[in-house]
Order: structure tokens, then sequence, then C-alpha cells
């Protein structure tokens, strides 16, 4: 999506209100004759892009409209299940007003799905992988498009993998390969999953739970018996998120960091009374 200088660009969700005007289904599988329309809708508003990026999202595309990112409050609806429609939306400029107005106009008229703007964002040149790690060579396998993007955005390869969906129904064996090949010509490998995100907003714990089993059987395994020796693994995500809420949470994330090989001793050069079990658990 070519994005000029001047130009503002935004998550385009579809969401679903219930008849109490909340927020019901943040992350809902809309009907498709529905997105579609949604998409059409928001594409005919004039100087404006939308670029689908599968099921409930999209990009929204505004020409011109950078300023409007000054003032402009939107909420990510993922965080703000449950809460009232009316306090969600974008507000803060005369911008925000015609995004609002908007949904409005499209509840009514596709009611109980509409049209929901967030995380507003503007043109901005990233340095590359191998600038911050001295000519190092990094590449990312993942199916999720704002991964991707940063990936391609730092000049790093992202290759394609037709068979997997950033969902619990991915194809875990063709990122397992792509990922044991990738690693052996270059010095870093990024490998994103999905699935439990994706299952905690449509709060399915039954859910979660299967696929995050089905990583340790067929993806976590497999990688600890096949990477060459002397190569560092970390285990990580971006944020906590809890099906009970079906939202992200404030508090630091765990990881697991181990090299095939070695075994921890000390404190791996850190300071005294730092306790290995903590950096085990990302408590430090």
């Amino acid at each position: 999506m070519e994005v000029g200088d001047d130009d503002l660009v935004l998550r385009c969700n579809f969401v679903k209100i219930d008849d109490n005007g909340r927020l019901e289904v943040p992350c809902c599988a809309v009907p498709c004759e529905i997105a579609k329309a949604l998409r059409s809708e928001v594409a005919a508003l004039p100087g404006t892009h939308v670029h689908p990026v599968g099921g409930y999202k999209s990009l929204q595309l505004a020409r011109g409209k950078r300023i409007a990112i000054q003032g402009l409050v939107t909420n990510p609806p993922h965080q703000n299940q449950g809460g009232a429609f009316e306090d969600l939306l974008p507000r803060g400029n005369a911008f925000a007003g015609e995004l609002a107005d908007f949904s409005r106009k499209m509840l009514e008229k596709y009611r109980p799905y509409t049209v929901f703007n967030w995380a507003q964002s503007i043109p901005r040149k990233l340095p590359t992988f191998s600038e911050i790690h001295a000519g190092k060579t990094g590449v990312v396998v993942s199916k999720t498009d704002c991964v991707i993007g940063g990936a391609l955005a730092m000049g790093m390869k992202a290759p394609s993998i037709s068979t997997a969906t950033g969902d619990t129904n991915t194809d875990l064996a063709a990122k397992l390969e792509a990922t044991l090949r990738l690693l052996r010509k270059n010095d870093f490998t990024m490998l994103h999953i999905g699935g439990t995100d994706e299952a905690t907003h449509r709060q399915n714990p039954i859910e979660k739970a299967n696929f995050v089993t089905k990583l340790d059987h067929e993806l976590i395994a497999p990688i600890m018996r096949e990477v060459p020796e002397g190569t560092r693994v970390m285990l990580t995500c971006d944020h906590e998120a809890l099906c009970s809420t079906a939202g992200h949470t404030a508090n630091p994330v765990q990881y697991w960091l181990w090299e095939k090989g070695n075994t921890l001793s000390g404190g791996m050069g850190l300071s005294e009374g730092i306790n290995a079990v903590d950096i085990l658990f990302g408590m430090q």
C-alpha cells in the first residue's frame, strides 16, 4: 500500500455491537458478505483506500490527513469488550467526529456489525536490522501482516508460507521447516505464532490450551532437537492476554532462554544477587 508523507493510516476492524449498545465481539468472524460490504462502504469515502488484512481486519488509508493525528484519540477494541460503543468511538478533533459518525451510520445500516477505527499511524522510516546489528542478517517467519510489515520495513526477509494462517489452524510443520532452513543461512531467525492471541480474543480457553499443547509437541520440541549446537533460542511473547477479558495485560512478559549444548551457570554475566530462576522466567 503506497502511503504518502501527508497520509494517515488507521486500523479498520469490523465489530459486533449488542442490543445494549456495547462492544460484544471485538475480534469476530464477520459474515463474508457483510465484511465485503463494509469494506466497499469505507473505500467509497473521499480520499480513502482500504487494504484487507484478513477476516475482521483491514487498514484504512486517509489521503492528506496526517495532521489529524494531533489530538485524535482511539481505543483498541480487543481491550474494551463490553464497553459502551459510544464511549469507545474516536474523539478529539473534527476528523475523529467524521470517523465516529461513519461508524454510527454503518451500524444503522448493517446492525449488529459496524466499522471501528483505531491505532492511528503516520509514515516512519525504521533502521534496518543489519544497521542495528553490525551487518548481521535476520529473517522472519510469520503470517501476521503487522509482523511481516515490520520485518520488511527493517530490510529483513519474510518468506511467504501459503499454508500458514496466523491463527490456531496454521500449518506448524511448514513454519517449522522454514524456520530450520532459514536458521542455517541467517544470523537471526524470528518465528512468530499468532494463534494463542486469536483464541484469547475469541475467549476460548480450551482452544488456546489445546494450541499451546500442540506448539509444545509439534514446534518447540522439534526446534530443540534440530537446531545446530550453539544455537541460542528465546521463547517469549509481546504481551500477556486473558481469555476472561479477551484483552491484553500490562504485566511484564515471561521468557525462556536456552543454548543448545550448554548449561545455565552463574548469573549469565549479570550482577550478583539475581536468581537464575528469575532470569529463566523473566522476572528481572
